[in-house]
């Protein structure tokens, strides 16, 4: 019986173990997917800065144009 119960122990740590190794990673690649869509944020803010104020250069190149 005693043979028994330190197998099981011994299965339970080894998936304990597997279970950790699998959230470390999971948590990495999260943090990783986490940053891409900071940067892409900071990306999108960026244009869209940019765009706000494309209609103002728009019309002043329009008035400096020759008629």
């Amino acid at each position: 019986m005693p043979a028994t119960v330190q197998t099981l122990l011994m299965i339970v740590t080894a998936l304990g173990i597997w279970a950790g190794v699998g959230v470390t990673i999971l948590i990495f690649l999260w943090n990783k997917l986490d940053k891409r869509f900071d940067d892409q944020d900071k990306r999108i803010d960026a244009l869209h800065d940019e765009l706000k104020g494309l209609p103002l250069k728009i019309m002043e190149m329009l008035n400096k144009a020759p008629r």
